[in-house]
């Protein structure tokens, strides 16, 4: 296995040396003396420490010869801490939070254990309980399979080369929803659609209209108000609307693909029906602020618009649509085990166990049913396990009233525009896109034939410079 910084030299760090423990009790760092000490990592916003609590008391209560320590990022995202410790690996924790989308290149590089023995250890982690395309998102070539020596109930090709693994354990289904504004629905008396059997894209963009009609007729007391926020510049949300309007692929054979005569005619029908109506974009997502009808949202970031948006009673005025497409990408994050620290050892009361044992089954917990519902109870977390979908109590976290379950309506959708290729080019591909549907976006921009005169030739002569396809050999001894 190649490293940037090998893990060979870095050599085994004894537990005194991690662990600096004062005379007795608790030391500066959290660590108690006479318990197993798991180090974990979380980034500082977006409810991680909030949620990292709760899983630790209940952990501790239920094995109180542990002691979770609690480390956050300092505001810092997760590449930056990573690399704030690429020539220290001793100083990263154990465990560690991570995105699906930042991961890649650092457990290519060997810094994160290969998840999949611990998860065939039991039939509790099956691989079948939880989301495929979520497990597929925790593999850096864009493909998760089991080892040869599994022998649970997934059906799919088995294989044991560490490039199929999984090197974070998936915590959350981040699916993609609407959000709407009740305050501003019954202002203008729009009618919210019946969606319990669904509804299609093309009856979203006639609401769209409807909204953005009601808008301009109010007169210029309504100038900053807008139909919808589509974010299109999100991987979930263009993943998602491409593939139901028929893409031929973002990205074809290595080549920006985005120009092929059914993109343009996609890119063409969203800028005609929806962003020449000038009230489908802000610049901010002034959603929050109560001036946007309806934006697009994971369930993860609710809390917020909750805060922020309530009735005339100081209630929150928000509640949720599934998203207008039969298929619908999600995002995840999850944590997983630094190499350096998984052979490590701790014995208490006679008992040794590596830092990989005492790792996995917290994250085991964290996975399980218990775990799962205690996030989603809180309110932080869309379950990771299919069959809290219906019934979990993330349903009626924060207020049961609402339509929680439009954010697990839609079938699953893999998102693989860039996981193709290789980690250290994918941040590239993935700007180059952005800024391809932000210019879509934009009323100048955005038009079909300047897309196609200026956008379109640029950016596809900037993907060129960065794309290269994941070869496995070059993370290899």
């Amino acid at each position: 296995m190649k490293k940037l910084f090998s893990l060979i030299t870095c050599g085994i760090m004894s537990l005194s040396a991690l662990f600096p423990l004062a005379a007795c009790g608790k030391d500066s760092q959290g660590v108690v003396e006479g318990k197993y000490n798991v180090t974990v990592a979380v980034q500082k916003e977006g409810g991680e420490v909030e949620l990292m609590e709760i899983y630790k008391q209940k952990y501790e209560e239920l094995h109180p010869e542990v002691n979770i320590v609690i480390k956050d990022f300092k505001g810092a995202l997760f590449q930056s801490y990573m690399s704030k410790y690429a020539m220290s690996e001793n100083d990263l924790p154990m465990m560690i939070w991570m995105p699906d989308d930042q991961f890649d290149y650092y457990a290519a590089a060997g810094y994160f254990v290969d998840l999949r023995p611990y998860y065939e250890q039991s039939a509790d982690t099956d691989y079948t309980l939880y989301y495929e395309s979520m497990l597929h998102a925790a593999s850096y070539a864009d493909e998760f399979r089991p080892t040869t020596a599994y022998t649970g109930s997934y059906e799919g090709e088995k294989s044991d080369s560490r490039q199929y693994g999984l090197y974070f354990a998936p915590r959350d289904y981040n699916q993609i929803a609407i959000v709407y504004n009740k305050n501003l629905f019954n202002e203008f008396g729009i009618e919210v659609p019946d969606t319990s059997e669904g509804w299609t894209f093309k009856e979203y963009v006639q609401l769209i209209n409807e909204i953005a009609v009601k808008i301009k007729d109010g007169g210029n007391k309504h100038l900053a108000k807008r139909a919808a926020n589509l974010f299109l510049p999100w991987e979930p949300v263009y993943t998602t609307i491409f593939n139901e309007l028929g893409t031929d692929g973002l990205t074809k054979d290595g080549v920006y693909n985005m120009d092929s005569e059914k993109n343009k005619e996609i890119c063409a029908y969203l800028y005609d029906n929806i962003y020449d109506t000038k009230q489908c974009f802000d610049a901010n997502d002034a959603f929050s602020k109560g001036t946007v009808f309806m934006t697009t949202a994971s369930h993860a970031t609710i809390m917020t618009f909750m805060e922020k948006i309530k009735d005339k009673n100081g209630n929150p005025a928000i509640d949720f649509l599934p998203y207008p497409t039969e298929y619908v990408a999600a995002g995840c994050s999850g944590y997983g085990i630094t190499s350096i620290h998984e052979k490590e050892e701790q014995t208490v009361d006679g008992v040794t166990k590596t830092s990989g044992e005492l790792c996995w089954d917290f994250i085991r917990f964290i996975i399980s049913e218990e775990g799962q519902e205690l996030g989603g109870e809180a309110g932080y977390i869309q379950p990771i396990l299919k069959s809290l979908a219906e019934t979990g109590k993330w349903l009626t976290a924060l207020d049961p009233t609402m339509n929680h379950r439009a954010f697990a309506f839609g079938k699953e959708l893999k998102q693989n525009t860039f996981n193709v290729y290789d980690p250290q080019c994918r941040d590239g591909l993935r700007s180059i896109f952005t800024t391809t549907f932000g210019a879509l976006q934009n009323e100048v921009t955005g038009v079909p034939a300047t897309m196609e005169k200026n956008t379109f030739p640029k950016y596809k002569a900037a993907f060129a410079k960065e794309v290269v396809f994941f070869d496995q050999s070059k993370y290899e001894k």
